[in-house]
């Protein structure tokens, strides 16, 4: 059993969520609550913290995840589905609050001081602060499959090296 990552079609992730229950299969979608602008008005929305992108427990089948409706394609690396490790799992799941991912307001560290992490399963590790738009959070996704890793750590748990 592993969590493994399928890119949806655009604006489609409702669509494959629905067929991913159909056939028994977990998944998870970490959400955030964004300001946008709707109808000329400021508003809060929730949206995910990785747009087109799902992660789906795999327990004993996988290949019918590549023909899901609503599913682009399955991440794969050297012809097997690309494994996210559980604790990047857990560790989405504890920061959420309400269903959301919550994320640091304030902002004690700027970009490119060195950090050491204090709780979590990385604590220990020391890693440099990069701040980053809503748009570069699918760099941070594809960097996680591939084992580079980068982290969402509160700032609570960070102390400048």
């Amino acid at each position: 059993m592993f969590w493994t990552c399928v890119r949806t079609h655009p604006n489609a992730e409702q669509i494959a969520i629905r067929n991913l229950e159909n056939q028994n299969f977990n998944y998870y979608q970490p959400k955030i609550i964004e300001r946008k602008l709707r109808k000329q008005k400021l508003a809060y929305v929730r949206s995910p913290l990785f747009p087109c992108y799902l992660f789906v427990q795999v327990i004993d089948r996988w290949m019918c995840l590549n023909s899901t409706h609503g599913v682009s394609a399955l991440l794969m690396t050297g012809g097997i589905p690309a494994v996210v490790q559980d604790k990047v799992i857990d560790s989405l799941r504890q920061r959420e609050q309400n269903g959301v991912i919550k994320l640091p307001q304030e902002q004690r560290f700027t970009q490119g001081d060195t950090v050491t992490i204090n709780v979590g399963p990385f604590a220990g590790q020391r890693g440099l602060v990069e701040r980053m738009s809503s748009k570069e959070r699918e760099k941070v996704l594809l960097a996680l499959l591939s084992n580079e890793i980068k982290l969402l750590v509160d700032e609570a748990a960070l102390e400048a090296v």
